[in-house]
């Protein structure tokens, strides 16, 4: 019995030791030296944040990993400075043979996972140039379009073509297959879309963006917008922040931003609206990291945040949270006052979707139910749902001269008019609608110190602040509060 208890116990111990490294790559280099170092590179966030780096020397040609591994991920394996990608499912055992002269050229795969790695190897060196970001790049500046597209377009056949003629469905794997079928897709779509946008970029005295015609645009699915299982594709990643400017530009009539933070807010608030789950999340944390230093500390504040709040898993947000820390604390930089609200209200710290000023004694003699929100915050949004339907119990209980005595005030803190605007007309908002711009820094935020939102305040028909922290929609009680202030 003893033994069968031991048995169970180690048998337990070393699936459990094997659960923690289900993943190898190993492999023979020939004509290593002492000197000579191989290392694999798995970079699971895209950006360079936490990634997973194994180093060692080469014994006698021979190296051997064993890691963890969840996903689906690209490694890269380095061999001194010379690296290539490799595709790696969790439970591959991975076996390479090469010489380190050699690697890119003379490479041979075995095990688990070595018909995929195969493929892509090959896949890679038959369509080097088009597969080259940069070279790419280099492209879109040196033809015309129609050139450019007429090109893209043969490569994306091709890349087809060779697919269908050389990959074996029942060798290579599905998930694999699905990759090489995001890899060719959003090449294709991803060097459209950066078409214009490289080549505005590159033209500093050019003033506008080039539209791509209808007929090109219209290749684009809408479900290949929003993808997470093409994460892993770089392509798919360079597609979607090139879809974003591209799209962006269009709404600006195609005319470059002559302000930078109003480029970038610009560029995010069409990410918030048309951008969804992992891709949202990567492109948000990507465009923070290169443009924190460029835009108003207020804006690093404001985009922070809505990070934060989406990126539950803490993938991106504490790496940026140190990169953008000492901007975050700082102050904008004094402006000109802003143009004054249409109806000269000189106490207004708030205006309507008309642009009018708005103060709270406008709505003296109604009871004000105040909602704080931004279009970033997550809570604020789920809380919108509860509020419709608060409202509907409400008005059921109410006789029509009590209706006329209640009012749903929606105070956006939103650091711009165009993401304040854009929320309330997609999440199709009841109430009167008001903006106090500035994010943390907004006047209303200052005023009432407001930590945290949402945040609900209750002001009687005297124009009196009852209730500083009010009830949430969500809570039940808040009806028989709303009723006994329209009784009272």
């Amino acid at each position: 019995m003893r033994y069968l208890v031991f048995s169970f116990i180690v048998g337990l111990l070393s699936i459990c030791c094997w659960a923690d490294n289900n993943t190898s790559i190993k492999g023979t280099v020939n004509n290593a030296g002492a000197e000579d170092t191989v290392r694999i590179v798995i970079d699971t966030t895209y950006l360079g944040f936490n990634e997973l780096r194994y180093k060692k020397g080469l014994d006698k040609g021979d190296f051997s990993y064993e890691f963890d591994l969840k996903d689906n991920a690209i490694v890269y394996l380095v061999v001194n400075k010379e690296k290539i990608p490799l595709y790696v499912e969790p439970g591959d055992e991975l076996e390479l043979t090469f010489d380190k002269e050699s690697l890119k050229s003379d490479i041979t795969f075995a095990g688990k996972g070595g018909p995929n790695n195969e493929f892509f190897h090959k896949f890679n060196q038959e369509f080097a140039e088009q597969l080259n970001i940069y070279q790419a790049e280099d492209q879109m500046k040196a033809e015309i379009l129609d050139i450019f597209e007429m090109n893209a377009f043969d490569a994306n056949k091709a890349q087809e073509q060779y697919v269908k003629d050389n990959l074996d469905k029942m060798v290579q794997s599905r998930d694999f297959q699905k990759f090489m079928q995001h890899q060719i897709r959003y090449n294709y779509l991803g060097r459209l879309l950066a078409y214009p946008i490289v080549r505005a970029n590159n033209q500093t005295t050019k003033l506008d963006v080039d539209p791509l015609p209808r007929v090109m645009m219209d290749v684009l699915k809408p479900e290949w917008i929003n993808n997470d299982p093409a994460m892993l594709s770089d392509w798919y990643r360079y597609f979607v922040e090139h879809y974003v400017v591209y799209k962006t530009s269009e709404i600006n009539d195609f005319k470059k931003f002559r302000d930078y933070t109003k480029s970038v807010d610009s560029k995010y608030v069409y990410a918030r609206q048309n951008i969804e789950g992992e891709p949202f999340k990567y492109f948000l944390a990507k465009y923070l990291r290169e443009n924190y230093e460029k835009i108003k500390p207020s804006s690093v504040r404001w985009l922070y945040n809505h990070l934060a709040e989406e990126d539950e898993h803490n993938k991106y947000k504490a790496e940026i949270e140190k990169i953008c820390e000492q901007r975050m604390s700082e102050e904008d930089p004094v402006e000109e006052v802003a143009e004054a609200p249409k109806n000269e209200n000189k106490n207004a710290i708030m205006k309507d979707l008309e642009g009018n000023g708005v103060t709270f004694d406008d709505f003296r003699g109604k009871v004000v139910y105040v909602d704080f929100w931004a279009s970033w915050c997550g809570p604020c949004r789920k809380q919108f749902p509860h509020a419709k339907e608060l409202k509907a119990k409400l008005m059921d209980e109410l006789s029509k001269k009590e209706k006329e005595k209640i009012v749903f005030l929606y105070i956006s803190i939103d650091d711009t008019e165009q993401g304040w605007k854009g929320a309330v007309e997609k999440l199709g908002m009841e109430g009167f609608q008001a903006h106090s711009p500035g994010g943390w820094n907004s006047k209303i935020v200052k005023q009432f110190q407001i930590s945290g939102i949402p945040r609900y305040m209750l002001i009687n028909k005297k124009g009196k602040f009852v209730e500083m922290n009010a009830k949430r929609p969500s809570d039940p009680t808040i009806l028989d509060d709303l009723l006994e202030l329209i009784r009272e």
